[in-house]
């Protein structure tokens, strides 16, 4: 969690005027899992970080998180402990990513889900 929220805070200063940071995050936090407690626990911490520091953001900078299901191409590694989620493929998650730094959107969560 800290290495992300530090990644935004110590960057800052070096990314130009009206940049983008776009942090992962994962499903965990909004549909979570008996074995992923600490993950959904950061997910949230994180999420919240992003929403509260869009208002402080200076020079116009973006902040936004993307927060996926599980991956297609992760599927053969996490599907198991996953079995009640539909995976999402990677091409849908970079979507995300365009639309957070392409956009002029700050300070959200972009769900990446497949039903």
């Amino acid at each position: 969690m800290m290495g992300q929220i530090n990644v935004v805070r110590i960057c800052q200063e070096y990314i130009a005027d009206n940049g983008s940071f776009s942090i992962i995050t994962c499903i965990l936090n909004i549909k979570p899992i008996p074995i992923a407690i600490a993950d959904d626990a950061i997910s949230r911490a994180i999420d919240t970080f992003v929403k509260c520091v869009a208002l402080e953001m200076p020079r116009g900078l973006l902040i936004n998180s993307i927060n996926p299901k599980v991956l297609e191409e992760a599927w053969d590694i996490y599907g198991e402990m996953m079995p009640c989620f539909n995976p999402v493929p990677g091409a849908l998650v970079g979507k995300a990513f365009e639309r957070s730094v392409e956009g002029f959107i700050t300070g959200q969560v972009i769900f990446v889900d497949a039903y």
